[in-house]
């Protein structure tokens, strides 16, 4: 028995490991859009303008016809100045893809004064902003970019 238990228990870590390393099927274009949308919050969390700006289409269009580097200087406005601003949360999202290469979606982005595990985490007077931000997206080269978007205040 004790010569077959090493053997069990390799036997049991390499079943473990292969179901956890096993390809899993591509994302859905829904998915790949809120997986985008979830590294764009966290990068604004960490001021990391950069991942932002990748995800905007080089043609972006965003309120009152801003380009995509006059949204950079916003965004960079709203957080470096703004150190107030530790959470960003999307409480509400909304994707519809129209085709295999178009989508757009609306969702609710709430800046707050404090890092939470989710937006029910931030106590009262926590919040500094929030927008509702309607967004066109393409496919191009095997990614989703934003290509317009329009943002009010709530």
């Amino acid at each position: 028995m004790k010569a077959r238990l090493p053997l069990l228990l390799a036997a049991v870590v390499f079943v473990l490991v292969t179901w956890r390393l096993w390809p899993r099927g591509a994302l859905s274009p829904e998915e790949e859009i809120r997986a985008l949308v979830a590294r764009c919050v966290v990068a604004a969390e960490d001021r990391e303008l950069g991942v932002i700006t990748e995800a905007m289409a080089p043609r972006f269009s965003g309120p009152q016809g801003a380009s995509r580097d006059e949204v950079k200087g916003l965004l960079l406005g709203l957080l470096m100045r703004n150190r107030e601003i530790v959470g960003v949360f999307n409480p509400s999202l909304e994707v519809t893809v129209d085709a295999p290469d178009r989508a757009h979606l609306s969702g609710k982005f709430v800046f707050a004064r404090v890092k939470a595990k989710s937006i029910d985490g931030v106590p009262e007077g926590g919040v500094l902003s929030s927008y509702r931000i309607d967004a066109a997206l393409e496919k191009a080269d095997g990614h989703w970019l934003f290509v317009k978007a329009d943002a009010r205040g709530e």
